[in-house]
């Protein structure tokens, strides 16, 4: 159902129930139609957001490297790993590099692979669009179960921080910020593991590493044990109106 649609239908509702009720037919104004048509504009938009954040976690699953980059604008940032990776070929090294899959898994192929699990569940979503919808910035986190059968397993949990923009009519990302808040053996416990460095390693950066980002983040990610929330979310409290200030 189109939008212009769902507004005259609306239109037809209000105006049979204020008939049924014994009032004259009340029918919308052009100013509450519009409202109504920017508020479904709107919905329709963060769905669209949240289909193309599921669809390109199912792509990663399967390491569609091609399926998930066309969710990204030619110009996006991914920033992982103290680096930051610039424009769709750049982002397209990350995907098939063995720092971005799972170990045990072949880099540098596209689909899925025999004996590798790459499971990612993706949920808590908050969007926040802007006011004229063009643009839109959004917070989830990454539920994975990762393992090479008969040789490793591990599960993890991350947090993402984004930005969209919509073009001809089309979400995609424009900036993608993932931070590991920790990775566990399967069958270790978390008083077992290390403490990890918080800072993380300098990255090497492309070309004098192949899979290489190209220069460093200024996103600072802290892991378990490390208090802080991060990546930092854009958005404020949705009672107060007051943005997060602790690290």
């Amino acid at each position: 159902m189109g939008i212009k649609t769902i507004s005259a239908v609306v239109a037809i509702v209000l105006a049979s129930a204020a008939s049924t009720a014994g009032a004259a037919p009340a029918i919308p104004t052009t100013e509450q139609l519009d409202r109504l048509q920017h508020e479904i504009v709107r919905a329709e938009d963060i769905e669209a957001i949240k289909r193309l954040t599921y669809a390109f976690g199912y792509y990663r699953d399967k390491f569609l490297d091609d399926e998930a980059l066309k969710v990204f604008t030619d110009n996006a940032e991914y920033h992982i790993l103290n680096g930051r990776y610039r424009g769709k070929e750049s982002i397209r090294r990350l995907f098939a590099s063995a720092r971005y899959r799972p170990e045990g898994a072949t880099p540098k192929v596209q689909g899925p692979q025999q004996g590798i699990l790459n499971d990612r569940i993706l949920l808590q979503h908050t969007i926040t669009l802007a006011e004229d919808g063009q643009s839109a910035k959004i917070r989830f986190k990454d539920w994975t179960q990762q393992a090479k059968f008969g040789v490793n397993q591990t599960y993890s949990l991350g947090a993402y921080e984004g930005q969209l923009v919509k073009q001809d009519g089309q979400w995609l990302f424009s900036r993608l910020v993932q931070c590991t808040r920790y990775s566990v053996p399967y069958l270790t416990s978390y008083l077992d593991l290390p403490m990890p460095d918080n800072q993380g390693p300098v990255p090497t950066f492309y070309p004098a590493d192949p899979d290489g980002p190209d220069w460093y983040t200024n996103e600072g990610c802290h892991q378990f044990p490390n208090y802080g929330l991060s990546p930092k979310p854009h958005f404020v409290h949705p009672v107060t109106g007051e943005p997060y200030h602790k690290p």
